[in-house]
């Protein structure tokens, strides 16, 4: 089978619009990172943003199979979340889940 550049191209255009959404996003890893900050905050381990997208790089290259993303790329989604999540939030410089948060409080 023979395969064109212009076909090729097509073909990758396809695929990276089909797995981001309009902003340019992962969305598994918009799902993933809110996770992340969830896990964090009911543990009592609130990160400040810098530490948030460099634990969540860290956790991303430990997964099986292991997953390279760079700083650029997980301040964008931290960015996104923050502005977009009813419950994500930076408070007093730390990132944090106000669900998660009031869950842990309840106990």
């Amino acid at each position: 089978m023979k395969t064109t550049i212009p076909k090729l191209r097509r073909m990758i255009r396809k695929t990276l619009t089909e797995a981001l959404n309009k902003d340019g996003l992962d969305p598994n890893h918009l799902e993933d990172l809110a996770e992340w900050i969830a896990i964090n905050t009911e543990a009592g381990m609130e990160q400040g943003k810098e530490e948030t997208i460099n634990s969540y790089i860290e956790a991303c290259a430990d997964s099986r199979p292991p997953e390279i993303v760079d700083y650029e790329f997980v301040a964008a989604h931290l960015d996104s979340i923050i502005d977009k999540h009813p419950s994500i939030v930076d408070e007093g410089g730390f990132v944090i889940d106000l669900e998660a948060r009031d869950s842990e409080e309840e106990y």
